[in-house]
């Protein structure tokens, strides 16, 4: 598991096409072993497609592998759009348990974003925990460990990397999705270590906005950032506690009005 966890964080590319080629592969290619399901159930060792027509489920369509009338195996459930239930659209292709997504699996939200990698069973449906990759639809991308122990909607948790659409990078420990300490890259390539002493208490929405940013030079940041941890109130101060000009700071955080 160590070896595998070394590989994803400092491969992600060749990580991230080996995840995408596996799932077109797999997708496209796969074929069950299993006999055709019986048109009105059981559903038991068979392949198959179901589709929900009552209640919250009504119009999701189930086409895989099942064992004692539940998603087991391999398979691919699709959330019917439109139906403004919070799973609308979204889409899983991967591996099952006992009906809960367990394995390896990709799931696809209806608003781009898609998560590769593992995923823990659970009475509700499984959650993704273990290493995985996230892409967010306007660009930037996750490859690590997570955990749904926490409170951030992606789960980041653990050793991971993020690299984002101007260049700019994160590599180091994460702790209930948010950043905790590691190496943070600019777009010139100038990487600088730094520690991000949030605290858990204090939260709007489910995003922390009261943070302090020591980096290794021993200057620090003291205010609130976006959900990238750009600043976006507050100020920088030297090692002797003297304030410094965002500016800068620049090359390691996004360009917006606050460094102007």
């Amino acid at each position: 598991m160590k070896t595998f966890v070394t590989f994803i964080l400092y491969y992600p590319r060749l990580t991230l096409f080996f995840l995408i080629f596996k799932g077109f592969l797999i997708s496209y290619v796969y074929a069950s072993d299993l006999p055709p399901c019986p048109s009105k159930g059981p559903y038991h060792d068979c392949f198959g497609t179901y589709v929900w027509v009552t209640e919250s489920k009504k119009g999701d369509k189930y086409v895989g592998e099942f064992k004692d009338n539940k998603m087991h195996g391999y398979g691919t459930l699709i959330r019917a759009p439109g139906t403004g239930f919070v799973f609308s659209g979204d889409k899983y292709i991967g591996q099952w348990k006992n009906g809960a997504k367990h394995g390896q699996g990709t799931y696809i939200w209806s608003d781009g974003d898609k998560y590769e990698g593992q995923w823990r069973g659970t009475r509700l449906g499984g959650v993704a925990e273990g290493n995985g990759i996230f892409t967010w639809k306007d660009g930037p991308v996750y490859t690590g460990q997570f955990s749904r122990k926490g409170p951030g909607e992606n789960g980041k948790h653990g050793k991971g990397k993020i690299v984002f659409t101007d260049g700019r990078s994160f590599e180091g420990r994460w702790i209930d999705d948010l950043p905790s300490d590691g190496i943070l890259t600019g777009r010139t390539g100038q990487r600088i270590s730094l520690d991000y002493g949030w605290d858990r208490g204090k939260f709007r929405r489910g995003r922390v906005y009261k943070i302090k940013i020591t980096f290794g030079t021993g200057a620090t940041f003291i205010g609130e950032v976006d959900r990238w941890y750009n600043p976006t109130k507050g100020k920088f101060f030297d090692k002797s506690g003297n304030e410094v000009q965002p500016k800068d700071f620049l090359d390691f955080f996004s360009v917006s009005a606050f460094f102007k």
